[in-house]
C-alpha cells in the first residue's frame, strides 16, 4: 500500500497529527499560567523542556511514517549525531531530521522524474495513435463514397 500511494499516510494521520501538536501547545500554555500564577520559574522551565521533547517527538513520528511510506530506512539507532534520548524515548537531532528529509525529498524527486519520463515516453505515442485512428476513419469515410 505505501509503495503506490506513499500520500496516502499523510492524508490519514494529518488530521491526528495536527491535533496533537494542538494539544502540545494548549499543555504548554496551561502549564505556564500556572506556573505564572504561582510563580514557580522551575515548574515554566520544565513546562517548556516538557513541550520540547514532545514536540520532538511529533516530528519524529511524523517523519518515520513519511520514511515508511517512502521504503527509506531511517538513521540506526546507534547512530549519536542523528538520535537523542529523552524523557520520552530517542528522538531525532536536527542532523538526524535534516539527513532524513534529505531522503524523503530525493526519493520523491527520484520517482516525480520516473513518471515524467514515462509521459514523455507515452505523449508521442498517444498523438501517433490518435493521428492513426483518424487517418484510419478518413480511409474509411473517403471509400464509401
Amino acid at each position: 500500500m505505501f509503495d503506490v500511494h506513499p500520500f496516502l499516510i499523510e492524508a490519514i494521520f494529518r488530521p491526528k497529527f495536527s491535533r496533537r501538536r494542538r494539544e502540545i501547545f494548549e499543555t504548554y500554555l496551561a502549564a505556564k499560567k500556572k506556573a505564572e500564577l504561582t510563580g514557580d520559574a522551575e515548574a515554566h522551565q520544565r513546562a517548556v523542556t516538557r513541550s520540547a521533547e514532545q514536540m520532538q517527538e511529533w516530528e519524529t513520528c511524523r517523519l518515520m511514517l513519511r520514511a515508511l511510506s517512502y521504503d527509506i530506512t531511517p538513521p540506526p539507532q546507534s547512530d549519536a549525531e542523528s538520535w537523542l534520548a529523552t524523557s520520552l524515548g530517542n528522538v531525532l537531532t536536527r542532523k538526524g531530521v535534516f539527513a532524513l528529509q534529505k531522503q524523503i525529498d530525493d526519493e520523491k524527486t527520484r520517482r516525480f522524474e520516473l513518471k515524467v519520463r514515462w509521459l514523455k515516453l507515452l505523449t508521442p505515442i498517444i498523438a501517433a495513435l490518435a493521428g492513426l485512428v483518424g487517418a484510419t476513419t478518413g480511409l474509411v469515410l473517403a471509400l464509401k463514397k
